[in-house]
């Protein structure tokens, strides 16, 4: 992608997803996050030709709803996209 902003709807693929979250995980742990979840829940991706993706609205909701650090008052800040 260029130097736009993304908006919330922009397809990411985990690679790129992992590189907004603060820790920096591998793309491998949203993909177990997707499969077997996180505290019972799934984060949501859809696949695109063969790539796993998801979109950045669709991380925030699992970061609020998994209750990962970071969302200490309920309220989870959006990714610098």
């Amino acid at each position: 992608m260029t130097s736009e902003k993304r908006s919330t709807k922009t397809i990411l693929t985990l690679t790129q997803a992992a590189q907004l979250l603060p820790h920096r995980p591998n793309a491998h742990t949203l993909w177990r996050w997707s499969t077997r979840g996180l505290r019972g829940v799934k984060l949501k991706t859809f696949k695109v030709g063969r790539s796993h993706c998801t979109t950045a609205e669709l991380l925030a909701q699992f970061i609020r709803e998994s209750g990962l650090p970071g969302d200490q008052h309920g309220e989870t800040q959006m990714f610098e996209l």
